[in-house]
């Protein structure tokens, strides 16, 4: 109403209305990730386990690339170079895990980084650090090539166990994924790996497969995959409305663009 008087309290209202909207897409950023990276370890668990029981090899995981990005042509990081690091990541992660650091608080391409360039030994140092930190993976990178750990010594266990708690971390509010919010490439990279990204943004990478150190091949045998045509329609159809309503929810949340 013309007049009307802006009333004394109102700043402090906004603010934490802005607070709580912040926290809300950073749980919202933080809860699709992890879906994502939980998926990844449970695809890499059935081909370690296939590998191991059936002697899987090389032709069938490009195989089931193609049949899995046929399948699900809006979701990203089904390419044969990115199935063998889910499958490395389950090996070396079993319980999706760094030692006390849940694996699902890091993007994918942060664990990549840890499980192609980090000594096993201190991979979670590093993994507690860049969820406390917010680091890039750029600054992941950077401190591993610079050898950080071996300059500022152990975590201390009890930053360990608050960082193993989502939201709970020293440094979470303004950490990784908070940050990862205002970067294009971390927030497009997550959701259009669950096939839920409409909009624009830049084209994420796997790093070049021979940073793998796999052991020898084993001989691959042949698998039969049932072709997606029309007896699959009405499951195409349920994900379009489910990736449609699920783009509205984004949107209110922000990530519409």
């Amino acid at each position: 109403m013309a007049g009307e008087m802006i009333p004394n309290d109102y700043g402090e209202w906004l603010e934490a209305v802005k607070s709580r909207i912040q926290s809300a897409r950073s749980r919202a950023a933080l809860a699709v990730n992890a879906e994502l990276i939980q998926l990844y370890h449970s695809i890499g668990s059935d081909i370690l386990d296939r590998q191991t029981r059936h002697g899987w090899g090389s032709k069938v995981i490009a195989r089931a690339a193609a049949d899995l990005k046929a399948a699900f042509p809006d979701m990203k990081g089904f390419s044969t170079s990115n199935l063998k690091y889910m499958r490395f990541f389950a090996e070396h992660c079993p319980e999706c895990r760094f030692g006390q650091q849940a694996a699902d608080q890091l993007p994918w391409f942060h664990i990549v980084t840890l499980l192609t360039k980090a000594e096993p030994a201190e991979r979670e140092w590093y993994a507690v650090h860049a969820v406390a930190g917010g680091w890039s993976r750029h600054t992941l990178q950077t401190n591993l090539k610079n050898r950080l750990k071996q300059r500022q010594g152990a975590v201390p266990s009890t930053n360990v166990a608050a960082c193993d708690r989502p939201g709970q971390g020293p440094g979470f509010r303004d950490g990784l994924f908070h940050r990862a919010l205002k970067g294009r490439h971390h927030r497009h990279a997550a959701l259009s790996g669950l096939g839920i990204w409409r909009g624009p943004g830049p084209r994420v990478s796997p790093l070049e497969p021979r940073a793998l150190p796999f052991g020898p091949r084993v001989s691959p045998w042949a698998i039969a995959v049932r072709p997606v045509g029309a007896g699959n329609r009405s499951c195409a159809t349920k994900r379009a409305e489910m990736k449609k309503q699920v783009n509205a929810n984004l949107e209110g949340m922000g990530y519409g663009g």
